[in-house]
């Protein structure tokens, strides 16, 4: 893994853009969750050595990182922070989706049970649009929980690329000519 020293929440966080903060960063990797509890799990194989090429990662989110899920990734290179809605054009801006090359939308974890289960998926749906009117050409991988939803994304896309992996739907959705 690529492993250096610890990099404090505040080091690491973007409080105006990615562009003026840290200008050398593009093709980078936004990540999006409600939930940052598997947020590690999700970093560390992208910082394999045998993945090859290096890729700056930013998490948007609307909440302050708990010091427990960020001393599990303080020593991984090139993580930024930008906090703020992933409903929020100015957000995704500040994130720099004009220069990314990939964005990853985790499920919700929040289970419900009340019949609207089908809205923990909400806030990817909306997101997905806004990232795809942003940065049309980016890359946007999205993990739903609900198959169902599929059809909010890309209707045509419903029965072709969707894959059941135990409760959840995975989506992969290549948007114009990028690739992963």
């Amino acid at each position: 893994s690529k492993l250096k020293a610890p990099v404090s929440l505040e080091e690491a966080t973007i409080d105006t853009s990615l562009f003026e903060e840290a200008p050398g960063v593009s093709g980078h990797l936004i990540i999006i969750a409600e939930s940052l509890r598997n947020l590690p799990d999700v970093i560390r194989p992208l910082r394999l050595k045998r993945i090859g090429t290096f890729i700056p990662i930013v998490i948007l989110h609307p909440r302050v990182i708990s010091p427990e899920v960020w001393k599990k990734i303080a020593n991984y290179d090139g993580v930024y922070v930008v906090r703020g809605s992933p409903l929020d054009e100015d957000e995704f801006l500040r994130a720099g989706i004009a220069t990314a090359k990939r964005v990853m939308m985790l499920a919700a974890e929040t289970a419900r049970d009340d019949g609207m289960e089908a809205l923990n998926d909400a806030t990817n749906i909306f997101a997905y649009h806004l990232v795809h009117s942003l940065n049309p050409s980016v890359h946007i991988v999205i993990e739903m929980g609900h198959n169902s939803n599929v059809t909010f994304i890309e209707p045509s896309m419903a029965a072709s690329n969707s894959s059941d992996t135990g409760n959840k739907q995975v989506l992969k959705a290549e948007i114009g000519r990028a690739s992963c």
